[in-house]
């Protein structure tokens, strides 16, 4: 008896699975996915034909389709960090107050010319450790990199130098803070 029923239900659900395939097949390409999904839920109710109690084959369900006059928008995304406005920056060579990163010290001095970030210097950065050394080989030139394109220190971390990102960003702004225009 119980083969019977686990038969009949698997046969059921196969059938069922069958059946959404084809009528989500039949969706325009063209169609919106909120029209998409009304296309959907008028086939599933249009399968069933109430007054004679009986599914009706897939080609006799006649979809509604509800038209949509604004086309969906695609959300843009913002970047993390603007870019601060050129002329921020008093020109000089300022130097960042040095930070624990756990491993080691990190301490940076920034170069500021035409009122712009035109470079950044690690004066200390956690060494010693193989990993370390490895580490911050990678992670360095990635946050010199982004903080001279931000022009700032709202500059996001390297995976995997947790702790020299941290640092690397409180040094930065500190010796930025110094440079900043009162």
């Amino acid at each position: 008896m119980k083969k019977i029923f686990l038969s009949l239900f698997i046969f059921i659900v196969s059938i069922e699975y069958i059946i959404s395939i084809r009528a989500f097949a039949l969706v325009p390409h063209s169609a919106s996915t909120s029209e998409q999904v009304a296309i959907q839920n008028s086939r599933d109710s249009a399968m069933f034909d109430t007054s004679k109690g009986m599914a009706l084959p897939i080609e006799e369900a006649q979809p509604v389709v509800l038209s949509s006059t604004t086309p969906m928008a695609t959300p843009k995304r913002a970047p993390m960090f603007a870019p601060s406005p050129k002329g921020m920056y008093t020109d000089g060579v300022y130097t960042g107050r040095a930070v624990n990163a756990y491993y080691g010290t990190v301490q940076v001095e920034v170069t500021v010319q035409g009122e712009r970030l035109i470079s950044v210097t690690f004066l200390q950065y956690p060494a010693g450790r193989s990993t370390s050394e490895y580490i911050n080989s990678i992670a360095m030139p990635q946050l010199k990199s982004e903080a001279i394109k931000a022009q700032s220190a709202k500059v996001s971390g390297v995976s995997g130098a947790s702790y020299t990102s941290s640092a690397f960003k409180k040094s930065l702004a500190g010796a930025l803070n110094q440079a900043k225009n009162i």
